[in-house]
């Protein structure tokens, strides 16, 4: 028998979810997508007053996302993306960020389309009347660039006042954009994180130094295969704020690191932007940076001399992969006494040997030595203490290297062979004392194994679950599948 409600609350019936207090209710819609959301104002009254209460602020904090895709827009859907903006505008004081994705291809009569040239211009007109701000995170294609957003002194100075991210994306080359000037972006006073990818092979992205107005900008990131032109790095150097760096191309190859400049910097990445060819790239600490933690160099041919990373304090993480040097020995002189990095990574390096200023590295945790072409682990590498993680894949080491018994402190263990010459010519038992090991990885189910390495393998198989019985549980390592190696 169902029991009707009060006569004054005529539309809850008990047992129903129109039953729960509007609290509750409300804590329930919390969880709920944005466009859901927008929908539930059509599911009965008790909703749409529940989200149209503009004292419930805390029901459209978080991150609101819309997508406008690429498909043809039809008048249903218009309706509720302008009505969606009515409703962001005027719950702006509880949004911490709304975020717009469009489609690349869009076409002109597309979803995208009329985001960027009808709701977004209306949704900042709301806010420029009542005086509000919402931060938005845009992410579109670099027709942006010559939109009336960008070109229009009214619609710029209140996109200005509300974008915190821009993404953009070029897929194909725009006619009305032979090159592109991202100065056009330094009025975005608020802008906190800008992406640029240019997939167009040679586009040029040029400026004039502007950039150095973005004093919010914490990031910056530019990859594909355009080319920077124009002073990018001294306009970046001067932000307070920028704490990451990206970039595949450098004008100029030169980057100079001080505490002069880059003063909030904490990583800096110089990734491949064109798989043909090395950039030149000329780097120097000319004083010791109190804030960098993590440098990563990918395809570049390092001309300057050596800098001394023990100068950077701060500094936890190092990578170099697929590096080249004017100076041979540069990147030993450069680990000189780099006693505070705990990762340290020199993948494909085209050398058969570990610069030796490594094993005086005693703070490292993780060594990861991939692609490097090395045939054996010098013994020296016992002196690192701390390591918990050592990564040899893809090397050209003969059999298992005997200076890893006494590492018993180790955690992971990769030694994947690059050749199917690499066999088992011990046991591998002593693995048993590593009582942290987690992962252990010596080939594949492609490799081709003789006779006495699968003897080894099926012995140390039986070994480790032995060992791992035989454990208090709180000293068995946290491993997928109840096992604490994969062999194959």
């Amino acid at each position: 028998m169902a029991i009707t409600s009060e006569p004054g609350n005529k539309r809850r019936q008990s047992g129903t979810i129109n039953n729960l207090p509007d609290d509750l209710l409300c804590q329930i819609l919390r969880h709920v997508d944005f466009e859901t959301k927008l929908q539930g104002h059509e599911v009965c009254h008790q909703w749409n007053e529940v989200l149209n209460d503009p004292c419930r602020v805390d029901l459209w904090g978080g991150i609101q996302w819309m997508k406008m895709n690429s498909t043809v827009l039809k008048d249903e859907r218009r309706r509720q993306i302008l009505q969606s903006t009515e409703w962001l505008a005027r719950r702006a004081a509880g949004i911490t960020h709304v975020k717009f994705e469009t489609d690349h291809s869009a076409p002109q009569n597309s979803e995208a389309r009329f985001f960027m040239e009808i709701q977004l211009p209306y949704l900042l007109g709301h806010l420029h009347h009542h005086k509000r701000q919402i931060n938005i995170v845009l992410s579109t294609d670099t027709e942006v660039m010559t939109s009336p957003l960008m070109h229009d002194h009214v619609l710029l100075s209140c996109l200005a006042q509300n974008l915190v991210r821009l993404t953009l994306t070029e897929y194909s080359e725009d006619p009305l954009l032979s090159a592109v000037d991202i100065d056009c972006l330094s009025s975005i006073s608020k802008l906190q994180h800008l992406e640029i990818t240019s997939k167009v092979l040679g586009k040029v992205w040029s400026t004039q130094g502007l950039l150095s107005l973005l004093c919010c900008l914490e990031s910056f990131t530019f990859l594909g295969d355009g080319i920077l032109q124009g002073p990018l790095v001294p306009a970046l150097a001067g932000l307070p704020n920028l704490s990451a760096l990206k970039t595949s191309s450098i004008p100029e190859g030169q980057v100079e690191l001080c505490n002069a400049h880059f003063t909030a910097l904490t990583s800096l990445k110089i990734v491949d932007g064109d798989d043909e060819g090395w950039q030149n790239l000329h780097i120097a600490f000319s004083q010791p940076l109190s804030s960098l933690c993590k440098i990563a160099l990918t395809a570049c041919h390092i001309t300057s001399s050596p800098v001394s990373l023990r100068l950077v304090s701060s500094l936890t993480r190092v990578k170099f992969e697929r590096c080249s040097f004017t100076l041979a020995d540069w990147l030993n002189q450069a680990l000189e006494g780099a006693t505070q990095v705990e990762s340290l990574t020199l993948s494909n390096s085209c050398s058969n040997s570990i610069p030796n200023n490594v094993f005086q590295m005693v703070g490292l945790q993780d060594l990861k030595l991939p692609y490097s072409m090395l045939t054996e682990l010098p013994t020296e590498i016992v002196q690192l203490s701390n390591l918990t993680r050592l990564d040899l894949c893809e090397n050209y080491l003969s059999c298992v290297p005997r200076a890893l018994e006494q590492m018993t402190h180790l955690r992971s263990i990769d030694l994947t062979p690059s050749e199917q010459s690499f066999q088992l010519t011990r046991p591998l038992t002593f693995l048993t004392a590593f009582h942290n090991l987690e992962y252990i990885y010596i080939g594949s189910y492609t490799q081709s194994w003789n006779s006495l390495s699968m003897f080894y393998i099926g012995q140390l198989n039986a070994a480790m679950v032995e060992a791992v019985k035989h454990r208090a549980p709180t000293e068995r390592p946290l491993c997928h599948y109840g096992t604490i190696y994969k062999l194959i």
